[in-house]
């Protein structure tokens, strides 16, 4: 999992942005060599579920990094296919549920919004000695 993590950093297309404190884009272009393509689906690569959750969740961390692990993802919508090649701007914003870090999350690209959704991490536990 680590290294689709890497895999998916490699294709950021610039900085990131911090359009207000709780808020943090970055935008991607995942070229047809990105490997969260393979298998999803040959002849007709599209940008799996699963790869657009991680993205979200990369961009919780760099605004979170103390956030417990992702135990939810809610409201998750996904609106149209991401294809090779195609310029995306993922934006994700901080805010909490009972007390722990939650992300509102959204992919958008020239076609309009691609996906939505909503990730809920634990609240990170102290382990005693």
């Amino acid at each position: 999992m680590r290294d689709l993590r890497t895999a998916i950093d490699a294709f950021s297309t610039g900085p990131s942005r911090r359009p207000d404190s709780g808020t943090l884009e970055q935008q991607f272009r995942f070229g047809p060599d990105f490997e969260g393509f393979a298998g999803h689906f040959p002849g007709h690569p599209l940008l799996p579920a699963f790869v657009q959750v991680l993205v979200i969740s990369a961009l919780a961390r760099i605004l979170a990094p103390e956030s417990g692990a992702l135990s939810r993802v809610d409201k998750a919508k996904f609106l149209r296919e991401i294809r090779p090649g195609e310029e995306i701007i993922a934006r994700c914003r901080k805010f909490e549920v009972r007390g722990c870090p939650a992300f509102e999350g959204t992919l958008d690209g020239p076609e309009g919004r691609a996906a939505s959704m909503t990730l809920l991490f634990e609240e990170q536990r102290k382990i005693s000695p």
